[in-house]
């Protein structure tokens, strides 16, 4: 019985078997992805930094009294925020008691003076009643010396107090060292000042300096800078009115910022006073910093490069990886060095995934 069952089985298999229709078999499409291209073409290329920075004066400092007294004159720039000029009267305080100092002085000179001239007549005299007695063996205090000197140094002394007088006197008038401007006041007419009292903060207007900041690894692309190499274009946007500025090198600071890691690139400004502008310190510059000059090398869309350092270059219709070295990566190319890439077809479509040798379809 079991036998009649399994072959009844395979009897009914073959006779559906049999009545099954064969599956078509799909064929399997491949797919080849369409790319842009670029040709590479070696060249020179001379690197250049791209920054802005802000404009600070060369010299910034504070004013301070080195006397004491009541302020009697403050001048209106300390208040309006002008241009003041160079030895132009900015502050004065009382020099009444100086005025004095500087009479009394006076007095004590032309007393030394008069000693002065009194010892040395003396001593003069002395020298000659010595000769016409032939005495020797005379001391010094015979020969009048040690009053001749005293009174040279009483006379040393009195100019030396005369000059301090005048010193101090002068030092109640603060004239302005240089064409400027008044940054922060900290005085008003009437207040009473002691020396060491800090009166305000002036800075030069005409004596300008352009600091541009500088990754330490942008270091290496600028030539050993002196005047005769350095270039620099440098532009000024001032409510849409662009205006061109002449920059002097002046120096690459040694001391690191903490936070960003990086030095200042310090220009000199030549001729931002012709410009005749309102406003000076602290305004924003472009500048286009030229370095150094690079052979051999390859200016690529940054959409050719793959993970930093590899592009993909298209040989017999297929995507073949190639190393590189980026020297300087811009806003929309990359400065690389390379083999032999020159006239080559780089990919610069991004793929969901790279094969090597994968087949790839250029379009026109």
């Amino acid at each position: 019985m079991p036998i009649i069952i399994i072959g009844f089985s395979f009897l009914l298999a073959a006779i559906f078997t049999s009545l099954k229709k064969d599956e078509k078999k799909k064929a399997v499409v491949k797919h080849i992805p369409t790319i842009k291209t670029f040709e590479a073409k070696k060249r020179n290329f001379q690197i250049y930094l791209e920054k802005d920075g802000h404009v600070v004066s060369k010299y910034e400092y504070p004013l301070i009294s080195e006397v004491h007294g009541e302020i009697l004159y403050l001048s209106d720039y300390f208040n309006n925020n002008l241009v003041f000029e160079k030895d132009e009267l900015l502050l004065q305080v009382d020099s009444s008691y100086y005025s004095i100092d500087r009479r009394n002085a006076k007095a004590l000179l032309d007393a030394a003076i008069l000693e002065n001239e009194m010892q040395r007549a003396i001593h003069e005299r002395s020298q000659i009643e010595l000769n016409d007695y032939k005495k020797e063996n005379v001391n010094d205090l015979a020969k009048k010396i040690p009053q001749l000197n005293s009174s040279k140094s009483n006379l040393d002394a009195a100019e030396a107090n005369y000059e301090r007088a005048i010193l101090n006197l002068n030092k109640t008038s603060f004239k302005a060292p240089f064409r400027g401007r008044v940054k922060s006041n900290r005085s008003s007419k009437g207040m009473v000042v002691s020396q060491g009292s800090q009166l305000a903060t002036i800075y030069s207007v005409e004596d300008l300096v352009l600091k541009l900041p500088l990754q330490l690894n942008e270091v290496r692309f600028l030539n050993i800078l002196d005047d005769n190499n350095f270039k620099i274009d440098l532009s000024l946007n001032i409510g849409g009115e662009i205006h061109s500025l002449k920059g002097k090198y002046e120096g690459v600071s040694g001391a690191v910022d903490r936070l960003t890691q990086s030095v200042f690139l310090n220009v000199s400004l030549e001729d931002f006073s012709n410009l005749e502008l309102m406003v000076d310190n602290n305004l924003f510059v472009n500048a286009k910093i030229y370095g150094k000059e690079y052979s051999g090398v390859y200016i690529l869309p940054n959409a050719a490069i793959r993970d930093n350092n590899m592009i993909h270059v298209v040989e017999n219709e297929r995507l073949v990886p190639q190393e590189i070295k980026i020297i300087k990566t811009y806003q929309d190319s990359t400065v690389i060095e390379c083999g032999n890439l020159d006239n080559q077809i780089v990919n610069l479509t991004p793929l969901e995934y790279y094969v090597n040798n994968m087949q790839v379809k250029v379009s026109d």
